[in-house]
């Protein structure tokens, strides 16, 4: 993603536009992270075999998720030099970018799919249709009513989304509030998550629906964390140059060594049929079901 205010000053004079590190005009190492993705997620719909390195290395739940990592990066970034640049943030301007980026191939697909299902009898429900259009795949109630794997890319879709909904309204009012918001996603959200598996108490009504709605937004919320420490120039371009080697070492052993699907995904059992939280989620590999949270 190319960005747009490279070589602009800020709007209070002689100050200097955020960083050096996002004052960039490309992010080059970026097209890499993108190509790992893409390996990845490609790789894992391949299902070329299913014996354990295999599975470990190319799993595709992390390659979305590094897009996600991607994505709050960039977007964060971006907007936080809009704020920098103008003293202020355009959510016109940005809803507008988004809409052209994402909307309209995610609504042609849709289309395509109806007049396949009307013509072929794929006999995919109106409900999956209804919560892919409106981006809403991530509720469990989607995944478990008629759940089509036509439209099962557009739970990461979905969000994506609805992050950008609710989020740039904080940056814009109060980027500490912001910073705060971010940072409890990334690093509280995960413990209190742990804590409720223990206290039942916690694992139920509002305060389950919040936390498990709002952890989603954990792998993004780390590229908005790296943004955010980037323009305070917290993480600096030397250091990062001169620990880049044993930093891409510790990050692919975490990846890797450490599961990363058993930690994103917590598994609890279900007391009776239709449990709120909970859906179906094929493995093809191994051909059998079995229950993974998502609010």
């Amino acid at each position: 993603m190319s960005i747009y205010f490279y070589g602009m000053t800020s709007h209070k004079e002689g100050q200097p536009v955020l960083s050096s590190l996002l004052r960039s005009n490309y992010y080059y190492s970026l097209n890499g992270f993108r190509g790992i993705s893409i390996i990845l997620v490609v790789f894992y719909h391949l299902q070329l075999s299913d014996n354990h390195f295999y599975t470990t290395i190319f799993n595709g739940g992390l390659g979305v998720n590094i897009f996600f990592v991607i994505s709050g990066f960039l977007i964060t970034s971006l907007c936080l030099k809009e704020k920098e640049v103008t003293g202020g943030l355009s959510l016109k301007k940005f809803y507008i970018r988004r809409f052209l980026r994402i909307f309209p191939l995610a609504y042609l697909y849709i289309g395509v799919v109806f007049l396949l299902n009307h013509f072929y009898s794929l006999n995919i429900s109106w409900i999956q249709f209804f919560g892919s259009a409106l981006y809403l795949m991530n509720f469990s109630y989607f995944r478990s009513h008629d759940f089509t794997y036509y439209f099962s890319h557009y739970w990461s879709l979905s969000v994506e989304e609805q992050f950008y909904l609710l989020f740039p309204f904080i940056l814009k009012i109060n980027r500490t509030a912001f910073y705060y918001i971010i940072i409890s996603i990334v690093f509280t959200l995960p413990l209190l998550c742990t804590v409720q598996q223990f206290v039942p108490v916690l694992n139920r009504g509002i305060i389950y629906g919040f936390t498990h709605y709002f952890i989603k937004f954990q792998s993004i919320g780390v590229g908005c964390f790296f943004a955010l420490m980037a323009s305070k120039e917290t993480l600096k371009v030397i250091w990062l140059k001169q620990t880049k080697v044993a930093g891409n070492i510790l990050a692919i052993i975490l990846m890797f060594g450490l599961h990363f699907d058993r930690i994103l995904y917590l598994k609890i059992t279900v007391r009776k049929p239709g449990d709120f939280g909970n859906y179906w989620l094929f493995n093809f590999k191994q051909y059998h079901t079995r229950k993974r949270l998502d609010f």
